[in-house]
């Protein structure tokens, strides 16, 4: 067994982190939750909702975008903030100096990772909020010295945004670049594989039968053995999970005796 990934947030100031929250993700969505939480049924949504860790808003604000993409300095003056509280702390970390309507977050840490291994930062899974779209982003966090920013796209101009204090702001996880780079990428018939090209006509013939027919109860155990990590004959997958453990960062801050 290889030894864990590391991942570090470093606060660069002490109270910088204050009113920002970094906890794993949560396997709930409310659209998911309405019409008798049947999405949740669908265990790859379930998933890919909580891999990794969600960085949640610190305080509530408005931003409205006049659609300027011209002049650099209109550009940084054309979203307007108006913040729930502190406006004067929240506009230096929260602002839209790219231009181009886009709501750029400064995150209070600076995070280091294992060589190699990279931060993908980018807007909470299957989740979303009206007249805007996270930009995602990858961040060689084993040798930067500095912060990043997560960004949101205003997507139309005099149409305001709403970010909520504590709801969901983006999604950090590690991504160890050779998982793309030193990946051998073919495409073939599935006449080259003989043994899963059988699994697969099985179980296109299974899924057949229970759709078409009026056996008992089959429709409903078939549609159910992904989640119980089962192919057609109801043999068990090789380290199914049906939830990906995510540990919690642990707080080695020590505390100002001031």
């Amino acid at each position: 067994m290889t030894d864990k990934l590391s991942i570090t947030a470093y606060e660069i100031h002490p109270g910088e982190g204050e009113g920002w929250t970094l906890r794993p993700a949560s396997q709930k969505r409310e659209w998911m939750s309405m019409n008798g939480n049947h999405a949740y049924r669908c265990l790859p949504l379930v998933a890919a909702n909580h891999m990794g860790w969600v960085i949640e808003c610190p305080v509530g604000f408005t931003a409205v975008w006049d659609g300027n993409t011209t002049d650099k300095i209109e550009r940084e003056q054309a979203l307007q903030f108006t913040f729930d509280e502190e406006p004067e702390r929240w506009s230096k970390r929260i602002n839209g100096h790219f231009g181009n309507g886009i709501i750029s977050f400064g995150l209070p840490w600076l995070f280091h990772t294992d060589e190699n291994v990279g931060i993908i930062v980018r807007g909470p899974t299957n989740y979303w909020k009206e007249n805007t779209s996270p930009l995602d982003g990858f961040t060689e966090t084993w040798w930067l010295p500095f912060r990043f920013t997560m960004n949101w796209k205003v997507l139309k101009a005099d149409i305001p945004v709403r970010f909520e204090k504590g709801e969901p702001l983006c999604l950090v996880y590690p991504y160890e670049t050779r998982m793309v780079s030193d990946v051998t990428a073919e495409i073939r018939p599935i006449t080259d594989n003989p043994d899963l090209k059988e699994e697969y006509d099985r179980w296109v013939f299974m899924r057949y039968v229970t759709e078409h027919t009026d056996i008992e109860d089959a429709l409903p155990a078939f549609k159910g053995k992904y989640v119980r990590g089962q192919d057609y004959a109801g043999s068990k997958g090789e380290n199914h999970q049906k939830r990906i453990p995510v540990p919690k960062f642990t707080d080695k801050r020590i505390n100002d005796p001031d």
